[in-house]
């Protein structure tokens, strides 16, 4: 077998933030924030599967069926999951 085989694909992703800060008074002021996680919505799945593990019908040897942050027993924001969307105000003074 060649060497990678059971590798699996790249992982990318694009996230972005827009802030804007906003005096109220002299010594006040508020931030609005706006954040994307995977703005692009492009599906990254988690590394296929090396054990083989058949049945009848069925075997998982190579199979990719979750992404990463599913896969995980603790998934994170931005670790490849669907688009999020998260917004935040931040008084200053």
């Amino acid at each position: 077998m060649p060497k990678g085989l059971f590798d699996g694909p790249s992982y990318w992703s694009v996230d972005m933030s827009l802030a804007k800060r906003q005096k109220v008074t002299e010594r006040l002021s508020a931030e609005f924030r706006a954040e994307s996680f995977n703005i692009l919505n492009h599906p990254v799945f988690a590394q296929p599967a090396t054990s083989v593990s058949c049945s009848a019908t069925t075997c998982n040897l190579g199979l990719t069926s979750a992404t990463p942050d599913v896969a995980a027993t603790n998934p994170v924001l931005g670790s490849g999951g669907a688009r999020r969307l998260q917004f935040g105000v931040k008084l200053i003074f």
